[in-house]
C-alpha cells in the first residue's frame, strides 16, 4: 500500500525551539520533487530534483534562489534521453555548482548524469558508465583540496547494485576506486558523501542474502592530499540491536565531527529515525520516532551549533503528521512534538547566509506534488 508522507523537522538544541517557516507558495510548477540544495553565496542558492512530465517521464529540474525568491527551471538534457533526474548538488567557487543524477537511455537503462551550473545555464558533461545494466549517481562533494567526487551505484552482471565513485578530471568524470562490499553482501549503494577532519566519508546501505539492510560506512584511508583515492576502509556504525534493517541516508562533516542520519527497521515494528555522531573515534547514537510512527530521516546538518535532521513520518492510521524533534537537556534523549499538518518530505537542508533552507516536496489536499522549500531563521 502506498503511504502518504509528511514533512518532518528534527532539532537538537538546549532550550531553543526552531521550526521551518514555509513562505507563501511561489512555485507554480506541479509534480516536482526537490532532492538537494546548495549555497552559491551568502544570498543565493540552487536546488535540484525532477519534474514528472505528462508522459510519466522524469525531467531534471532546478530552482535558483536569488533576491529573496525561488525561480523554477529545467536543467539540461540530451535529446535522446527518455527521462532525467538530479539527486545531488554541491557548490563551487564563482557561483557555480555541480549536480549529479541519472538519465534513462533509449534502451531503458539508467546512465550517470553530471551537469554544471556556470552561474547562467546548465550543461551536461561526459561521465563514466562502467556497468552494462545501469549506473546512477546520488551524491556529489567538493573536498577541501578542490577535488570533486560523485557517488552512487552500478548494477552488476548478477543484478546486484555495487558502490560507484567518480572524480572530475578537469574535462570529464572518470571512475576511481570504490568501496568493496564484504563477502556475502548482495548489493550496496552510496547515498551520501561528505568530508570531515580531512577525510572523505561515504554513507549508504548494503544488503545480505536475505535482503536485510545494514549501514554502508566507508572512509578514504589517509588525509586528502589531491590525486585519486587509493583505498577505502570500512567503519563500524553501532545501530539498534535486534533490527533487521539499517540505512544511512545522509552524512555531514562539521570540523572533526561526523554526523549521520537514516532509519532502522526493528523486527515486528515500525521504522524509526536514526542519528549518529562520531568524534575522536567514539560513536553516540539515537533512535527517534513520533509516537511510534513510521519515521525516516533524509538529511542532517549542524547550523549555528544546532544539530538538525529532517525527513518524514507516517501515522499508524496512514495519515501524515508533521513533527519536530528536539533535545532540550543535553545529548540524552530526542523529544518530538507535532507542529502541524501537511503531506511531503524534507529531502535536504543547506545554510544560505543566516538562513537554513530545507527543500523537498509537498502535497496539499488531493492535488499534485509541488516543489517545497522552508526556512529556519536563527
Amino acid at each position: 500500500m502506498l503511504l502518504s508522507l509528511t514533512l518532518v523537522l528534527v532539532l537538537a538544541l538546549a532550550g531553543i525551539l526552531l521550526a521551518f517557516q514555509v513562505p507563501a507558495p511561489a512555485l507554480p510548477p506541479t509534480n516536482v520533487h526537490l532532492t538537494s540544495d546548495a549555497a552559491l553565496s551568502s544570498s543565493t542558492a540552487v536546488a535540484v530534483g525532477y519534474q514528472v512530465n505528462p508522459y510519466g517521464w522524469d525531467t531534471a529540474a532546478a530552482e535558483l534562489y536569488a533576491h529573496g525568491k525561488w525561480k523554477f527551471g529545467l536543467a539540461a538534457s540530451n535529446s535522446s534521453d527518455h527521462g532525467t533526474a538530479l539527486d545531488g548538488v554541491t557548490a563551487l567557487s564563482g557561483g557555480r555548482a555541480w549536480a549529479v543524477g541519472y538519465r534513462t537511455s533509449t534502451g531503458g537503462l539508467a546512465r550517470t548524469l553530471t551537469e554544471l551550473w556556470d552561474g547562467h545555464s546548465w550543461s551536461v558533461w561526459p561521465s563514466t558508465n562502467p556497468a552494462a545494466r545501469g549506473d546512477t549517481l546520488q551524491s556529489v562533494l567538493v573536498v577541501p583540496d578542490g577535488a570533486v567526487y560523485a557517488a552512487g551505484f552500478s548494477l552488476g552482471s548478477a543484478g546486484y547494485s555495487e558502490p560507484l565513485v567518480e572524480r572530475f578530471s578537469g574535462s570529464r568524470w572518470v571512475q576511481v576506486a570504490s568501496p568493496s562490499l564484504p563477502p556475502g553482501a548482495r548489493g550496496g549503494q552510496i547515498l551520501s558523501l561528505t568530508s570531515y577532519g580531512g577525510h572523505v566519508f561515504a554513507a549508504g546501505y548494503m544488503l545480505d542474502r536475505n535482503g536485510n539492510q545494514s549501514p554502508l560506512a566507508y572512509q578514504l584511508s589517509g588525509r586528502l592530499q589531491g590525486g585519486h583515492p587509493l583505498s577505502w576502509r570500512s567503519l563500524s556504525v553501532p545501530v539498534k540491536p535486534g533490527g533487521k534493517g539499517e540505512v544511512l541516508t545522509s552524512a555531514r562533516g562539521v570540523g572533526d565531527a561526523l554526523w549521520v542520519a537514516g532509519y532502522v527497521e526493528p523486527v515486528g515494528g515500525h521504522d524509526s529515525g536514526f542519528v549518529g555522531k562520531l568524534t575522536a573515534g567514539q560513536w553516540s547514537t539515537w533512535v527517534v520516532s513520533y509516537k511510534g510512527a513510521y519515521t525516516h530521516l533524509n538529511t542532517i546538518g549542524v547550523f549555528a551549533q544546532v544539530p538538525v535532521a529532517a525527513g518524514y513520518a507516517v501515522g499508524a492510521a496512514g495519515f501524515p503528521v508533521r513533527v519536530e524533534f528536539l533535545l532540550p537537556e543535553g545529548e540524552h534523549k530526542w523529544m518530538a512534538e507535532r507542529v502541524g499538518t501537511g503531506y511531503g518530505q524534507v529531502a535536504w537542508m543547506e545554510q544560505v547566509g543566516t538562513l537554513v533552507w530545507g527543500c523537498g516536496f509537498a502535497q496539499y489536499n488531493t492535488g499534485p506534488d509541488t516543489a517545497w522549500t522552508g526556512v529556519i531563521r536563527f
